[in-house]
């Protein structure tokens, strides 16, 4: 086999497959739509009920005020929004969330410049620990679920 014979063969060998991966790599983002609506997946995520919640946490002498909104979103995740003004000197928080999750409680974020620490939480309340203070802090959590 010559050298000329060799490379004769390799094109022949190679000319459709390189086309093929050629055109997918050109129409990946068409192909990918063409597969999500002939598979009948949908991810849009729309947004169902928002709202404000209750007081859970009025009886509470550390808690001076309470604010609580949500978003329930289509794929079954709510999100609750909760600010609180914390009275000083607290340093270990029993929270209570306005609306129980279902079925998991995914994630607890401290927004602010206040510190705080989720040390034990369920599907309806949690333990805060806050950095000692003598004056009173708003802290805003944001707490996601299914």
């Amino acid at each position: 086999m010559t050298l000329l014979e060799f490379i004769n063969s390799m094109t022949q060998a190679l000319a459709w497959p390189v086309l093929i991966f050629a055109l997918l790599f050109y129409y990946r983002s068409k192909l990918t739509e063409f597969a999500i609506e002939m598979l009948g997946v949908k991810l849009q995520v729309k947004l169902v009920k928002e709202g404000e919640g209750p007081k859970a946490n009025a009886a509470s002498l550390a808690i001076k005020n309470e604010t609580a909104y949500y978003k329930l979103y289509s794929n079954g995740l709510l999100v609750q929004n909760l600010k609180l003004v914390i009275a000083p000197g607290i340093e270990k928080l029993p929270l209570v969330f306005p609306i129980t999750f279902p079925n998991e409680l995914l994630s607890i974020q401290v927004v602010g410049d206040d510190m705080a620490w989720p040390v034990r939480a369920s599907l309806g309340n949690c333990d805060l620990k806050i950095a000692p203070s003598s004056h009173e802090r708003e802290i805003e959590l944001k707490i996601s679920g299914m």
